[in-house]
């Protein structure tokens, strides 16, 4: 996976906080399942990353969020490449480190 690719779907996705109510009111941070199945699932053509449970009758889609490292690890990378190659253009080196 190209690491571009990956910072453009984590940039389409954002952290929101909620509270569980199964859980006597405790407040989570986390993801919405239908943005990751929306920008990662479809476009990356992943599985198991998104799956649906049914709970008294209802059925909610849950997150497997660990079979997201791999793509924050790409998205890292970049990102960690894109500030190498500033902090050298600001130094006055355009040149790759030998």
């Amino acid at each position: 996976m190209s690491g571009e690719l990956a910072l453009s779907c984590l940039q389409k996705i954002n952290a929101y906080t909620y509270t569980r109510e199964d859980l006597d009111g405790q407040r989570r941070l986390g993801l919405m399942a239908q943005d990751v199945e929306d920008h990662i699932v479809d476009v990356l053509g992943v599985d198991n990353v998104v799956s649906s449970k049914w709970t008294n009758g209802s059925q909610f889609k849950t997150l497997d969020y660990s079979r997201l490292t791999a793509v924050l690890i790409a998205g890292v990378n970049k990102l960690s490449k894109r500030v190498k190659d500033l902090e050298r253009t600001v130094n006055g080196s355009t040149s790759e480190p030998g």
